[in-house]
């Protein structure tokens, strides 16, 4: 679970910065928002922005967390398609096609 959380923090910090490249904010604002990147979707525009920058900076924060949250699952997806393929590899095929032995069970009914 864990693991999900960096990624979902990674991805929203790196869609984040590429929103901010293309709004050409000061340095300043940039650097604070960066800087608590952590607050993921309750990160907000800094004060002593206009409220235009304001409206474009929360649109950015919620694209970014939405991108992060979408890639969540894909991941998950991933991760199962690892876990088929590594059981799929594992198993050995004549042990998937034997039926067990129930005769115990049956006789002491």
């Amino acid at each position: 679970m864990a693991v999900l959380g960096v990624v979902m923090a990674a991805a929203f910090a790196h869609s984040l910065r590429h929103s901010l490249d293309g709004l050409h904010l000061n340095a300043g604002v940039v650097q604070l928002l960066e800087s608590n990147v952590a607050k993921l979707g309750s990160l907000g525009a800094p004060a002593g922005v206009d409220s235009q920058t304001a409206s474009t900076i929360r649109s950015a924060v919620a694209g970014s967390f939405i991108f992060g949250f979408r890639l969540i699952p894909l991941f998950c997806a991933g991760l199962a398609i690892a876990s088929a393929a590594v059981a799929w590899r594992k198993i050995p095929a004549e042990s998937a096609a034997r039926v067990p032995d129930l005769g115990d069970v049956a006789a002491a009914d």
